[in-house]
């Protein structure tokens, strides 16, 4: 689900019969979610003019070996073609921008994707009727790599697909985490975590 996951190594070798799940800025990329090649390259077009027009509002990384481009949340002013990108082909789906202050848990949606994957994890689970939800990994720590430099990951990351985890993020996660436990659904954290609304297992 992450902006640049369609050049992620472990996106491109996942199972067939896997459900993808990305935000806009990555689905249009996505031969999964998008099939059809005229719709495809129609969308990329116009995310790249998008970002091409406006420079100010576009954050890069690298991913793999390739530099990527992408719309900051930052702005306010979040553009309307991404919030109207089509949906996936089935049984694929897009995360979709809500706002933070949403009331995240009405119906069956809408999804807040802020902070990490984490946060749409825990909602999905909630939603798909999860009694109750275990975290693995979810340290929040920024440990050093030594292939990547950076990784918050329970595997070694490859070369440019490290990431890191800021405050903003664990505040983010906790705030989720919060909401689904007011829902009856405990979190249960299993390893270390600055996350304080879990139950910590061990």
């Amino acid at each position: 689900m992450y902006k640049g996951a369609h050049l992620r190594h472990w996106y491109r070798t996942v199972a067939p019969s896997t459900v993808h799940i990305l935000r806009p800025h990555s689905a249009v990329y996505s031969e999964v979610l998008f099939p059809s090649a005229e719709q495809r390259e129609a969308l990329i077009r116009e995310n790249e003019k998008y970002m091409d027009l406006y420079p100010h509002q576009i954050r890069t990384e690298v991913v793999g070996a390739k530099e990527i481009r992408y719309v900051s949340k930052e702005y306010e002013e979040w553009p309307k073609y991404l919030d109207a990108v089509p949906e996936a082909a089935h049984p694929h789906m897009i995360i979709r921008r809500v706002d933070e202050d949403a009331d995240l848990f009405r119906g069956d949606g809408p999804i807040n994707p802020g902070g990490t994957s984490l946060c749409t994890a825990i909602q999905l689970a909630s939603f798909m009727g999860a009694s109750e939800i275990h975290l693995y990994g979810a340290e929040f720590s920024n440990r050093e790599s030594r292939r990547s430099g950076s990784s918050n990951y329970f595997y070694e990351a490859e070369e440019g697909e490290g990431g890191q985890t800021l405050p903003h993020h664990a505040a983010a996660a906790d705030r989720i985490i919060r909401l689904v436990v007011g829902r009856g659904i405990p979190v249960y954290s299993h390893g270390p975590t600055v996350l304080s609304n879990t139950i910590q297992c061990d």
